[in-house]
């Protein structure tokens, strides 16, 4: 028997048929998850990224508290159990981060979700 023949017969047969069709399948799936999976890295970066901008402005009020020898807080606490509350004077650390996240979405976002998961 010929070479090219033995292969044209095995092509035809219906073992090698379910081989292929198993094959793209495969294939085929394994390009929906790398699909799915690179969008939650995306997601998961941008999440990562978008944390670590609050955390370096926190390290800059920090930093600055620091260099302006301003003391974090104050002499009495009571104020940090009032948090909601606007009038009363916080420390200066927890009012400078509300300050600046007057003016920065991502902070201003950080501080909202802390806030909900206290009360909570």
């Amino acid at each position: 028997m010929h070479v090219h023949q033995r292969i044209e017969e095995h092509e035809s047969s219906n073992s090698h048929s379910a081989s292929v069709e198993a094959f793209l399948r495969h294939r085929s799936d394994r390009g929906m998850m790398q699909l799915f999976g690179s969008s939650s890295i995306d997601a998961r970066r941008k999440k990562v990224e978008k944390k670590r901008d609050v955390v370096q402005k926190l390290i800059r009020i920090t930093l600055f508290l620091g260099k302006q020898r301003i003391a974090y807080r104050g002499k009495r606490q009571e104020a940090a159990h009032e948090i909601k509350n606007e009038n009363v004077n916080h420390c200066n650390y927890i009012e400078l981060v509300n300050l600046i996240s007057e003016f920065d979405i991502a902070l201003k976002e950080h501080t909202k979700n802390l806030l909900q998961r206290s009360m909570a």
